[in-house]
């Protein structure tokens, strides 16, 4: 009983993980995607620095939104950002099982066509793990300057696509299809506060 207390004390009473059935603050997730008026923000800043913790946030919530799609009646789009912290090239350990798993779900997904879009960032192409990043149907590109990113890039890309990487502008993106590698370019306006390096 010990050894079961000290595995669980990760998720202390202070994140309010494991609680009641009808604890008041369980999250409904069959509420909040059947909600279209207001936007759901997952945050782990404050899970403190416990990097498995944090994983198994990301994860559970995955597993439900999956788990629960079906009684979805708008569109949900979830959104991932900086996707190589929490699936890095080399993922090992729990890293990997969250690779694995999100692997899985984006399939499932894709499958369903119900109106669900996954969109993940991440500024280092070179840095996700490729079971993910082969996962998704559609990629942007947009400008880097880092010329070893840009070289990495280009190697994994056909030279159709990669002659046109350089060229690109700030709020200029390559929209790829991977499926027929067909290339449309697009401007995304972004707001003049933000950080102009996707």
């Amino acid at each position: 009983i010990g050894d079961i207390t000290r595995k669980l004390s990760i998720f202390n009473s202070s994140n309010f993980f494991l609680m009641p059935q009808r604890y008041h603050l369980n999250l409904d997730i069959v509420k909040m995607l059947n909600d279209n008026k207001h936007y759901h923000i997952f945050y782990y800043k404050y899970l403190g620095e416990n990097e498995k913790c944090k994983t198994f946030v990301v994860h559970h919530l995955l597993n439900e939104i999956v788990r629960n799609l079906q009684h979805a009646k708008y569109p949900v789009c979830i959104i991932i950002e900086e996707l190589r912290y929490l699936v890095p090239k080399n993922s090992v350990g729990y890293n990997l099982v969250l690779a694995n798993s999100l692997t899985q779900k984006l399939s499932i997904i894709r499958s369903k066509g119900k109106g669900v879009s996954v969109l993940c960032t991440s500024q280092v192409y070179d840095d996700l793990h490729e079971g993910v990043v082969n996962s998704f149907s559609e990629y942007f590109y947009g400008r880097t300057s880092v010329r070893i990113e840009l070289k990495k890039v280009t190697e994994s890309l056909t030279k159709k696509i990669s002659s046109e990487l350089p060229g690109l502008k700030a709020n200029h993106f390559l929209r790829v299809v991977r499926e027929n590698e067909k290339i449309n370019k697009i401007i995304i306006p972004l707001p003049t506060h933000m950080h102009k390096e996707p």
